[in-house]
């Protein structure tokens, strides 16, 4: 405890000079869906992740894939999200196909968004950080499964009931 001589226990120093280290840019390239598909059933999706950065990007970090409505109406829908474990250096890509569930009970024009390095596990500089989703250019078409269709035949019932006893219907 200095009392009367804290003044003089700071200093600036000269300018320091920083450099920022060079930057992996991860981006999807491109996504591939089917055309149509059944509700709760399974599709593949293809989608290719390129490094247009200056680094190396050092894995692991995860794509998460969403359908997303195309009437505008209604929340995201996760499929998943999948690991890549590798690094993978600049200008070099990487092509992955995954099969994932279609929920039940849903139907409509979807796309399907692709985001890589989603968590930002992986440092992206500036504008870099900003570019990791895709949209795709083609729309499935998610149709509902058959439904059954159960109807009465015939009703056996007896001609006549007493009061409070019991009767057999089939």
């Amino acid at each position: 405890f200095e009392f009367t001589h804290t003044p003089d226990s700071t200093g600036v120093s000269l300018a320091v000079p920083v450099q920022l280290t060079p930057s992996p840019d991860l981006v999807v390239q491109s996504v591939t869906i089917p055309d149509t598909v059944e509700e709760a059933s399974t599709m593949d999706v293809s989608w290719t992740v390129l490094n247009q950065g200056v680094a190396t990007a050092t894995g692991p970090w995860v794509d998460n894939i969403q359908l997303i409505p195309t009437s505008g109406n209604g929340a995201p829908i996760s499929l998943g999200t999948f690991t890549y474990n590798q690094s993978l250096d600049p200008g070099i890509t990487y092509t992955r196909t995954q099969e994932v569930r279609i929920p039940k009970h849903i139907d409509g024009s979807y796309r399907l968004r692709i985001t890589t390095n989603s968590g930002g596990s992986v440092y992206e500089y500036g504008a870099a950080a900003n570019n990791d989703v895709a949209v795709s250019s083609n729309v499935v078409q998610i149709i509902l499964a058959p439904r059954p269709d159960l109807q009465v035949t015939s009703i056996t019932v007896p001609d006549a009931v007493t009061a409070g006893t019991n009767a057999s219907v089939s």
